[in-house]
């Protein structure tokens, strides 16, 4: 493939080029991630640097940001034909952990380069790949990461009481019959020593404040009708999932 710049062509030389698309998905959470060479930065068009793009909401919307470290001259490679910039690039991304792949000049050769990243989806302080909600976060003083049924997914984003993999009837039965019991501080959080009486009603305290009330009703009501998730725990599904 060949790419041709507009100074090239005499045209308007304030138009910067974005080239070169690579896409993937994450099986894990569903986010979008596009890998792509862009001369944004400079005026005359003349030099590339590398941006991913990244969607959290199936490509409605989409953030971006530069991942290399160099400006390379996008005239094209040494060694090739004139004005050849090839298609040497790539992304995947799994579970959170995004590793983009492009080529630069910046040593004089072309040569490859890859800058590994772990997703924060939910800006909890916790990356995508160790996170039991990637798009729920907890806050204080809920016990981070709180997961009582120990099967991956963290209790805010887990409505699944009964193990059949979706937020259904049954579900809202053990939520109600549990609707205002104490489980304990935080549903214990996985303290030592610390016991549950009632670990259906712990499942139920989706806020982990330690009491089984109407946010914990709320959450259930906007997520009924779905699977427990997303988790980025390569292990989710699984009891016991550390």
């Amino acid at each position: 493939m060949e790419h041709t710049y507009p100074r090239q062509l005499g045209l308007d030389r304030e138009r910067k080029d974005q080239w070169f698309p690579w896409i993937a998905a994450d099986p894990m959470t569903g986010n979008l991630v596009c890998i792509f060479y862009d001369s944004r930065n400079f005026a005359g068009n003349d030099m590339a640097e590398t941006f991913v793009a990244l969607s959290k909401d199936g490509g409605q919307t989409w953030e971006d940001f530069k991942v290399s470290d160099f400006a390379w001259p996008a005239d094209g490679y040494p060694g090739f034909a004139p004005g050849y910039a090839g298609d040497y690039i790539g992304i995947d991304i799994l579970a959170g952990r995004m590793y983009p792949v492009w080529t630069d000049t910046r040593t004089g050769v072309l040569l490859t380069y890859a800058s590994p990243i772990e997703l924060d989806t939910d800006s909890d302080g916790i990356g995508d790949a160790h996170d039991n909600c990637t798009t729920f976060a907890t806050t204080p003083p809920s016990p981070p990461q709180l997961d009582v049924d120990q099967d991956g997914f963290g209790n805010i984003c887990d409505q699944d009481m009964d193990q059949n993999n979706v937020a259904g009837a049954s579900d809202f039965i053990t939520l109600r019959a549990c609707f205002g019991k104490q489980v304990g501080p935080g549903a214990c959080g996985g303290q030592p020593g610390c016991v549950v009486a009632d670990p259906d009603c712990a499942e139920s305290d989706f806020d982990g404040n330690g009491v089984v009330g109407a946010t914990d009703f709320s959450t259930f009501r906007l997520r009924f009708g779905l699977p427990p998730g997303p988790s980025g725990l390569l292990c989710a599904g699984t009891i016991p999932c550390p």
